[in-house]
């Protein structure tokens, strides 16, 4: 059964993998914090327009990122994206569990130690938001290598799906 989130995370990795990054500037050998955020929003755009998305505002309740399909008030997708991992609990995950859309996406960078433990918490704190009848959308845990992004290779990223129909499922490229 291909859900929503599934085409979300296989359109992302595409638009990922074709994404034309800027060069680097001299001595520079890493992309700063800034300049990787804005990357990664020209590719979430480029995802969310090819599945018949439009943003109508840049932030809503301060998610980061949020688009609709149609004349539609309810968001398709919220998104939030964190560079790092530390303040997702305190900050990031509550912004996403509070507001309404059918897709809600976390981006954020642990070590990659640290990716099962995630996944594992945000599968209790879900299934704790079940059991309250607050989940009812499909949400999206996208955790990327902290300490080396490889551009043009979305299998630097780890993707895990959760659904109210099979609780929570690693995306297989």
């Amino acid at each position: 059964m291909t859900t929503f989130a599934h085409r979300y995370a296989k359109t992302f990795c595409k638009e990922y993998a074709k994404h034309r990054w800027p060069r680097f500037r001299r001595g520079q050998t890493n992309y700063r914090s800034s300049e990787w955020t804005e990357q990664m929003y020209k590719i979430l755009e480029k995802t969310a327009r090819n599945l018949g998305l439009e943003r109508k505002r840049t932030e809503l309740r301060r998610i980061d990122l949020t688009w609709y399909r149609g004349d539609e008030d309810t968001p398709e997708v919220m998104v939030e994206h964190e560079n790092g991992y530390k303040g997702i609990w305190k900050e990031e995950l509550p912004k996403l569990l509070s507001s309404a859309a059918d897709l809600k996406v976390l981006i954020c960078y642990p070590p990659k130690a640290k990716y099962w433990e995630i996944a594992n918490r945000l599968t209790v704190v879900l299934n704790s938001e079940k059991r309250l009848e607050k989940f009812s959308e499909e949400f999206l845990l996208v955790m990327g290598k902290s300490e080396e992004i490889v551009t043009r290779d979305p299998e630097g990223f780890v993707i895990y799906i959760y659904t109210p129909a099979f609780a929570v499922r690693r995306f297989r490229f």
